[in-house]
């Protein structure tokens, strides 16, 4: 059956209070014993020359009576002897087994012939004190020893640690159970939050105000529940723009298919209708492989096989490969690519100049230019693309790395595009351990530069 964090704390309060009472209560009869001797047998005599001034007092009537209730009330035991060796005990009744202890004959001879007498108990026996007082009456002598009560004094110390005992854990109990309460409390509420959490309420948030290990756990959860939050926000609008960007050419597809299906399109615009369809399939095609490569890179399986290859020569071919881009467009193209050699993946590097460059050519105006160089130094290369196109405005720039971010061009969303390039770029540099840098103004062109590392060959 499992317990509450709130009952173990509480039973192993109690488990420790018992055991501290008990360990307690051993070392407390230890130094009683070796440094309550002394005390004891000052009692003792206290109470003998008591004893012996109650049987000098003439005027006292009934002694036995006081001697018996002192006998009683300080755990003693009295033995009066007379010259005939006839013994009165004190208290009168009969005593345990235990407690008949004999005294030697000769002890108490000596004690008659005017001696006091006191021994030493036995290391193993520290209770089996005895004390003997001589006294006259009348001038008749007697000899009053003192013993130690043992099994009354033992069951008066055993009451008194019970009642201790109890009373620690009554007390102990009773405080576990208030402070417990405190400690529970926030893991109580910890737990109520998760299982929040878990039911999908991102919102939820733990008042936890400690400054122990606690408050921190709180603190994270905190955190977490925001991380997660933002997460599950992030999600939501990658949904609704995933759909967005596949319901836009696939009702394209769908109205024209369906105007070429029914015949009733003018032969002339048939191809045109037609060259729509192809449009629209391709920028689908491209949408489904650019999340699959977003997704693959922002996977930690993704392949990563980096190479020792010469990045100029692999700009040239991308340059050479877009020519037909740039001749439709209008745009020219200059470059400064000297041979240098680096140790990258050398497909993924490929992706990150396309994207580039047909985002350099798209807002690029017919008559403008676009420009490539590369530029080495100690701390590693650095490829520039630079372009006299419209540029970018400033509430832009710390958003066109996010997924599916199209940027406001001329009143009109940019719908040639899906908003996947530019973060399928950050996300490469970043596997290559490299930075984006953006320099642009609005109607004056754009710059990215790439800035790779010095990477160790393998």
């Amino acid at each position: 059956m499992s317990r509450s964090l709130y009952f173990r704390t509480v039973l192993v309060f109690v488990l420790v209070v018992i055991f501290s009472v008990t360990l307690s209560y051993y070392v407390s009869s230890l130094l009683f014993r070796n440094k309550g001797e002394a005390q004891m047998q000052d009692d003792m005599l206290t109470a003998g020359h008591y004893t012996i001034q109650m049987f000098k007092e003439t005027g006292v009537k009934n002694p036995d009576s006081y001697i018996t209730r002192l006998a009683l009330l300080q755990h003693f035991i009295f033995l009066l002897y007379d010259e005939t060796g006839e013994v009165k005990t004190y208290p009168v009744s009969p005593l345990p087994p235990e407690e008949n202890r004999p005294i030697d004959k000769s002890v108490i001879k000596y004690v008659l012939d005017g001696d006091n007498y006191q021994n030493r108990a036995p290391q193993k026996k520290p209770l089996d004190e005895l004390i003997g007082l001589p006294f006259q009456v009348n001038g008749k002598p007697y000899a009053l020893f003192v013993q130690l009560n043992v099994s009354a004094r033992s069951a008066d110390l055993e009451k008194t640690a019970a009642m201790t005992l109890l009373l620690v854990l009554a007390i102990g109990s009773l405080t576990a159970l208030i402070a417990s309460r405190y400690v529970v409390k926030p893991l109580l509420k910890l737990t109520e939050a998760t299982s929040r959490l878990a039911k999908g309420d991102f919102g939820v948030q733990v008042n936890v105000r400690s400054k122990d290990e606690i408050g921190l756990l709180a603190d994270s959860f905190n955190r977490m529940s925001k991380e997660l939050g933002q997460i599950e926000r992030m999600r939501q609008d990658f949904v609704a723009n995933v759909s967005h960007e596949i319901q836009t050419p696939l009702t394209s597809i769908r109205g024209f298919s369906k105007a070429l299906k029914e015949n009733v399109i003018a032969d002339e615009d048939r191809g045109r209708y037609l060259d729509i369809i192809q449009t629209e399939s391709e920028r689908l095609s491209r949408l489904v492989d650019n999340l699959l490569r977003l997704a693959s890179l922002e996977s930690e399986h993704h392949p990563f096989t980096p190479a020792v290859y010469d990045l100029g020569e692999q700009l040239r071919k991308v340059m050479l490969s877009l020519d037909p881009l740039f001749e439709q467009k209008g745009v020219e193209w200059d470059v400064d690519l000297p041979g240098v050699k680096i140790f990258a993946d050398e497909d993924q590097l490929y992706q990150v100049w396309v994207n580039l460059l047909r985002n350099s050519i798209k807002f690029t105006p017919r008559g403008g230019s676009v420009a490539v160089a590369i530029h080495k130094d100690a701390d590693g290369v650095s490829v520039s693309v630079q372009d006299t196109g419209i540029g970018i405005r400033e509430i832009d720039k710390t958003h066109i790395f996010e997924r599916f971010y199209k940027a406001d061009v001329n009143g009109e969303e940019e719908a040639a595009g899906n908003g996947l390039g530019l973060a399928i770029v950050k996300k490469i540099v970043d596997i290559h351990e490299g930075i984006v840098e953006v320099y642009s103004k609005e109607g004056q062109g754009s710059q990215f530069v790439i800035k790779l590392p010095n990477r160790a060959e393998m």
